[in-house]
């Protein structure tokens, strides 16, 4: 009764054994494809863990290089308007100044000619004596 059981699992081995062996295989490739996905997921989030302080400070310096941009147009458009009221303010004084006859200096610094009343240099605004 023994060798008949023996028989009969022996039997039942050879005729499982290359089910069994495409089954074990099949895990196999399954395993690494679970392994394979989870190693680039993994690889993914380093990626993006090591990449975005980079892409933040690039966004970053966009934003700040913006609002100079701004600021320096700001700048510039204020500029525009002082220099603007200072011509006004001293083609004003030619038509007061006429005791001095139109007589004039030049500046020290750029050689800028002006009215000899003139404290500042209008071109580049660096102050001249009497």
């Amino acid at each position: 009764m023994q060798l008949l059981m023996v028989l009969l699992l022996a039997l039942i081995a050879l005729i499982l054994a290359p089910a069994l062996v495409w089954l074990f295989a099949a895990g196999a490739v399954a395993y690494g494809v679970v392994i394979a996905i989870g190693g680039m997921l993994t690889f993914t989030l380093m990626l993006a863990y090591v990449l975005w302080p980079l892409f933040k400070g690039w966004r970053s310096k966009r934003a700040i290089d913006s609002k100079i941009r701004q600021a320096n147009r700001i700048f510039r458009e204020k500029e525009e308007a002082r220099i603007a009221a200072r011509e006004a303010s001293n083609t004003s004084l030619d038509d007061e100044d006429c005791d001095t006859n139109g007589a004039r200096k030049s500046c020290s610094q750029c050689q800028m000619e002006m009215l000899m009343s003139a404290r500042r240099c209008p071109s580049c605004g660096h102050k001249v004596g009497p």
